[in-house]
């Protein structure tokens, strides 16, 4: 009887667990690849975020210059521990490939090096390519301005005449 009544609700248990998974599945949002925002926008946004602090909290012309030269000195230090940091992790790698040759014999050093310079080609070729990318895109842009600020000259030569 006890046999009978596990074979019976086993499948029913499968399924409501199947049905349990597809239904999480289907609520979890799809990760969406994040861009970077691009400087000018950041700049805007920051100078815009500076201002309403300034409102919010009355700040005079000489302690909004104060936040100004605060957030100038932040960021150039920033820029610069950023730059030390590539420095340093450069210097790393550059230890880390010391310590792997050091451990290979004469032809297993020199297939480690023809494999990290094919490595370091694909990164190249990569970089490449997104410059590449970029310049395309830009230029593209540049093209669709020049358009536009023809489109707007014809515009106001159409309209005085």
């Amino acid at each position: 009887m006890k046999m009978q009544l596990l074979f019976k609700s086993l499948p029913i248990a499968f399924i409501a667990l199947f049905a349990a998974f597809t239904l999480n599945a289907q609520t979890q949002p799809a990760k969406q690849k994040v861009k970077p925002a691009k400087p000018e926008t950041v700049e805007a946004s920051q100078e815009a975020a500076d201002e309403e602090m300034a409102k919010e909290l009355g700040l005079s012309p000489e302690q909004k210059a104060a936040f100004k030269k605060a957030n100038t000195d932040y960021k150039n230090k920033s820029k610069s521990l950023r730059k030390e940091q590539k420095d340093e992790m450069k210097k790393l790698r550059d230890e880390r490939i010391r310590a792997h040759k050091a451990t290979l014999s004469a032809d297993q050093a020199k297939k480690y090096d023809e494999l990290q310079a094919k490595k370091e080609a694909r990164q190249n070729k990569r970089h490449e390519h997104k410059a590449e990318k970029k310049e395309t895109k830009e230029a593209r842009k540049a093209g669709k301005k020049a358009t536009k600020d023809e489109n707007k000259a014809i515009k106001k030569e159409l309209e005085k005449q």
